[in-house]
């Protein structure tokens, strides 16, 4: 017999490097931001108040119409009244009509007739060149009616007429009054006459 060599296989654990995926929990760090409310000195702007300027409410005045108010006797040849202030004198804005023969004021129309023009100073009287008052062009009559018109505004404003009267010659005293004068008056001759004898 003959010797036979049988291999025999011999299993033999040899390392084999297997790469293994390994999973591992690492701790990631994620900042978070977290808003928070500190408490910090806060800055506060206080408006100081300056000087303001006040809006003055003027008030408009309305214009009033013209108004006759003295000289209004028989036989005047002048008339004075008021109307809107600082009317210049060369624009005649205030003329004095007289209501014609009608009987009806017609705003300066009609048969009313022109009698004067003038203006008005810084106070509102009535002026022509020769000063205060306004100047006619005929004397006043008795019971006549006459009106002043302001021209120079629109629309133009028309005053008031007023009655002529008849000139008192002298002022009216009561009776009381008449007899006081008089005695006073007696009183002072009879002084006089004495007072002239003693001298002679």
């Amino acid at each position: 017999m003959t010797p036979t060599v049988t291999p025999t296989r011999t299993l033999t654990n040899t390392p084999t490097a297997t790469r293994t995926a390994t999973v591992t929990n690492t701790a990631t760090v994620t900042p978070t931001i977290t808003p928070s409310l500190t408490a910090s000195p806060t800055r506060t702007i206080t408006p100081t108040p300056s000087p303001t300027q006040t809006r003055t409410v003027t008030p408009t005045r309305t214009p009033v119409a013209p108004l006759i108010a003295q000289g209004v006797n028989t036989g005047s040849l002048r008339v004075e009244g008021v109307g809107r202030p600082d009317l210049p004198i060369g624009n005649n804005c205030i003329e004095i009509f007289d209501v014609g023969p009608n009987g009806t004021p017609e705003n300066g129309a009609g048969d009313d007739r022109l009698l004067g023009s003038g203006g008005t100073d810084a106070t509102g009287h009535f002026v022509d060149a020769n000063g205060l008052g306004i100047g006619l062009s005929r004397p006043l009559k008795e019971n006549e009616q006459i009106y002043p018109i302001d021209i120079c505004i629109t629309p133009q404003l028309v005053g008031p007429t007023v009655t002529v009267a008849l000139r008192a010659l002298a002022p009216a005293m009561s009776p009381f009054m008449t007899l006081t004068l008089v005695g006073v008056l007696s009183v002072f001759g009879f002084w006089k006459l004495t007072g002239a004898r003693r001298a002679t």
